[in-house]
């Protein structure tokens, strides 16, 4: 029986040329899942840089449009990183400012906000809130200082041109403060409300949401309490919800608003620490009637799994919406955690959208909304590279930009054909190869007898080529998964394509044989079956091998 060895010249060329084609086919295909859009409306993720710290990107859409964004630079003290984006998120400048008092290795829970020009920090290490003023453009800051002392936890929110801040002071109080023009203006606080330990502050039209976690301490009890302030004054404060400090532990808490309730999430680690459960209370805004208490770890009627990320809410004129992470079977790559959009209701979760569809675990998301289009920033881990920033949008414009060719993206779609021809190998030996025995059998029958039957050569090739076929279009619903058909190259991803494959290829085999007879015209009948045999098994193997080993690829 002949080698590939020793196969003649033009033979060899054309079996070559196939497999080539193949490849080329396959990286296109890579190229394609690698540039695909995460969701209709959201472009694909851009890479902004690579810094050392891992830290939640702290960023705001600009009066003219710009989004900026603060970053951790490396673990230097007295330093921050600035990058300013264009609306098709392309990097504007990317530069860095001194800023003397700044620790990011003091601000837990990403305790810092950029709000209308200004940096608002926590320092846990001396219980102060400080804040930093930018200039016009964002390249210089004007002026820092210290503002608050006492401060357990704040949040900070922006309301037009004015900026709200809820600070939990040490004693247990909390105050509401407001900055306008400049001016730093202390509101009235909630009279019923003590043993304040976190905060969180939403601004709803005219009002401000405020929502506290109460703990005495040595107590184990969280009381979660939700309070309106409105034209000067608050309303009595809600208790919406309870948690007991057993083997879940409180993490943290958002408020979101939506055209008909008003929401309170708090987070809740158990034992797994990587998995986020969700207690989801809230009530009516008309009659202030609390709906059904719900405790949410997952959404796995909707593909996706255990929550790993503190919410974002959305108010929204609807349904509230929510950003958070989570591993899926959304994503085109095998990740332990993408970004991801829903909607929600009182009714549960709906609506499910992709935000983050990369490979690595995505993580730490922070939102900036402007003009009507949101932009979403996460965190991936790279090893020793650090950690890699990168961010998507809804703005057309940043969807046509993602779009456009990136060389980069040629060079991982062609990675991905690199560990192919292992797969090729478990798949023709280990996987499907009680599929090749029929026409392995055949094989055996032709070197017995095929020399007493030399005249009958072309039938006993066809016969053959005929159980070749027949076996193979058998078993081609191994190729054809669920799975496999999210992957598979749209020119054999179609209805009869299970027919329609295994024939051309045998057609291919076919010609290939005439190739090698004219070559070697005393070629005996079962060194031909086998050219054909062997070839057209490893090149229909070779269509799908990276679509039955899709998971291992992509991850």
């Amino acid at each position: 029986m002949s080698s590939f060895k020793s196969m003649p010249k033009k033979t060899f060329i054309v079996i070559v040329i196939i497999f080539l084609l193949i490849a080329v086919l396959h990286i296109w295909n890579n190229y394609e899942i690698v540039t695909r859009d995460s969701s209709p409306g959201w472009s694909n993720a851009l890479t902004l840089k690579t810094e050392k710290l891992s830290k939640k990107p702290i960023v705001e859409v600009a009066e003219d449009k710009t989004v900026i964004s603060v970053f951790a630079v490396g673990d230097e003290n007295g330093k921050i990183g600035m990058m300013k984006l264009n609306t098709n998120m392309s990097i504007k400048d990317d530069y860095v400012l001194e800023l003397e008092p700044i620790n990011f290795n003091q601000i837990i829970k990403d305790e810092i906000y950029l709000i209308n020009k200004h940096l608002l920090w926590r320092n846990y290490k001396d219980f102060s809130i400080y804040i930093a003023s930018f200039d016009k453009e964002y390249k210089s800051i004007i002026s820092y200082e210290k503002i608050f002392e006492n401060v357990e936890n704040f949040d900070a929110k922006k309301d037009g041109n004015n900026t709200y801040m809820a600070l939990a002071k040490k004693d247990g109080s909390v105050d509401l403060v407001k900055i306008e023009e400049g001016n730093m203006i202390v509101l009235e606080s909630p009279n019923d409300l003590s043993d304040v330990k976190r905060v969180k502050i939403v601004i709803d039209q005219d009002k401000v949401f405020l929502q506290s976690a109460c703990r005495k301490n040595g107590e184990l009890r969280y009381n979660i309490f939700v309070s309106e302030y409105s034209g000067g004054n608050w309303n009595n404060s809600i208790k919406v919800d309870s948690l007991v400090e057993v083997r879940k532990q409180y993490r943290d808490m958002t408020l979101g608003i939506d055209k008909n309730f008003v929401y309170s999430f708090v987070v809740t680690i158990w034992d797994n620490a990587s998995q986020n459960t969700y207690s989801i209370t809230g009530y009516n805004k008309e009659d202030k009637k609390l709906f059904k208490h719900k405790i949410v770890e997952d959404v796995r009627h909707m593909g996706i799994g255990s929550f790993s990320s503190i919410p974002i809410l959305i108010n929204s004129s609807n349904d509230l919406e929510v950003i958070t992470s989570a591993p899926t079977r959304l994503d085109d790559f095998n990740s332990k955690s993408n970004i991801i959009k829903l909607t929600f209701n009182p009714e549960g979760f709906k609506n499910a959208a992709m935000i983050s569809n990369t490979k690595d675990s995505s993580s730490k998301v922070s939102l900036a909304e402007g003009d009507g289009n949101q932009y979403v920033f996460w965190v991936e881990p790279k090893g020793f590279r650090g950690n890699i920033y990168k961010v998507v949008s809804n703005n057309q414009s940043a969807i046509d930009y993602a779009d456009k060719f990136n060389f980069a993206n040629v060079v991982e779609a062609i990675s991905y054909e690199f560990p192919v021809p292992v797969y090729l190998f478990f798949l023709s030996f280990v996987t499907r190869i009680f599929q090749f025995m029929p026409a392995f059998l055949w094989l055996l029958v032709l070197l017995i007898f095929g020399s007493k039957y030399k005249e009958k050569k072309d039938i006993l090739l066809i016969i053959g080529m005929v159980i070749f076929l027949i076996s193979q279009v058998f078993f081609m619903d191994l190729y054809y998964s669920d799975l496999t058909m999210n992957y598979m190259l749209k020119i054999i991803n179609f209805t009869g394509a299970k027919y329609v494959i295994p024939i051309i290829i045998t057609l291919l085999g076919y010609i290939l044989t005439i190739i090698y007879r004219k070559e070697k015209p005393l070629a005996s009948t079962s060194n031909i079956y086998f050219t054909f045999l062997a070839t057209s098994y490893f090149d229909l193997n070779y269509i799908f091998a990276p679509y039955v080993f899709i998971y291992t690829l992509m991850s």
